[in-house]
């Protein structure tokens, strides 16, 4: 082969290596841009096409993939990002994987799935032990904890930061607010024994669930038909002491069903209580001051 043409097919060769090695890298920095713009759909179609030009560069696949699941997380598509987060953790490369293993935490502790958020928290602490991620985790696994009811796990998940020179006051302010609800246990109520109680005597649930207002007025309705349908009995009355017989069975079974149903409310306070006192203490800012940045390291544009 002639000095020329060998020459002029291996510039080609180092030309067409070049482009393949920086289009992955320059059309990310276009979608992150797009990313940055706030353009998110636009952003997802332009990370499509970094992960179909990467080829053998997973890194850079698994990147685009990462941020285009944030796109879909800030769009409200929470399906879509937990299905790329979830292949990621099992597929993809350390540093996205350990990334969409806590950004999969937070997704969980937003949606208010406080079970799996902790199950989750658990595990990066335990992957990721040495990461500096790893104490933001242990504080999202006990604000989990609290917010699912597990006041004792919470308790335990704190006690590793307490002594930790970011998480100590944050820490403390939370353990606070779990002793104040701890003093708070047993105030649930049953719905069972109220039903049973107004059952008895009607109000008496709805008296016991903190409703007495409607305890009153189940009593006053029950005991004003009960009379009436004494009275229409006594008179020989008996078509119409029936036909208000039958009335005051739908009045009575509503009294049995208010009372299990004011137990439920009351409960269902009582969480919505302990979840915004819970939502008070959050530092959220310090768990971004050391996410963020991680986040931020996989953009090529700044913004």
């Amino acid at each position: 082969m002639p000095l020329r043409l060998w020459s002029r097919c291996w510039l080609f060769a180092l030309v067409w290596t070049l482009g393949v090695a920086t289009t992955s890298a320059s059309e990310s920095g276009f979608a992150d841009y797009l990313f940055g713009e706030g353009e998110f759909d636009h952003a997802i179609l332009e990370y499509h096409r970094v992960v179909y030009s990467a080829g053998d560069r997973k890194d850079i696949a698994d990147s685009a993939r990462f941020k285009m699941a944030l796109c879909y997380k800030v769009l409200g598509k929470p399906d879509r990002t937990a299905a790329i987060l979830e292949d990621l953790i099992d597929h993809g490369s350390a540093e996205i994987r350990k990334l969409s293993l806590f950004e999969q935490g937070l997704l969980l502790f937003e949606e208010r799935r406080y079970a799996l958020a902790a199950e989750n928290f658990r595990t990066f602490s335990h992957e990721h032990a040495g990461d500096p991620l790893a104490r933001d985790a242990r504080y999202l696994l006990s604000a989990s904890q609290a917010m699912k009811g597990d006041r004792v796990a919470s308790e335990q998940a704190l006690t590793d930061l307490l002594s930790d020179d970011v998480f100590a006051v944050p820490g403390r302010s939370l353990q606070i607010v779990l002793n104040d609800l701890g003093a708070q246990e047993g105030s649930n109520k049953s719905p069972a024994l109220a039903g049973w109680l107004s059952a008895a005597v009607p109000g008496a649930g709805q008296c016991y669930a903190g409703r007495c207002v409607d305890g009153i007025a189940a009593l006053a309705v029950n005991g004003a038909m009960g009379g009436l349908i004494a009275a229409s009995f006594l008179n020989d009355e008996n078509v119409l002491g029936g036909i208000l017989a039958f009335i005051e069975s739908w009045f009575y079974s509503g009294n049995i069903y208010g009372a299990k149903q004011a137990a439920r409310l009351h409960n269902d306070q009582r969480r919505t209580d302990r979840s915004q006192a819970i939502e008070r203490e959050l530092r959220m800012d310090i768990v971004k001051g050391d996410y963020d940045p991680a986040i931020k390291a996989l953009f090529t544009v700044e913004f």
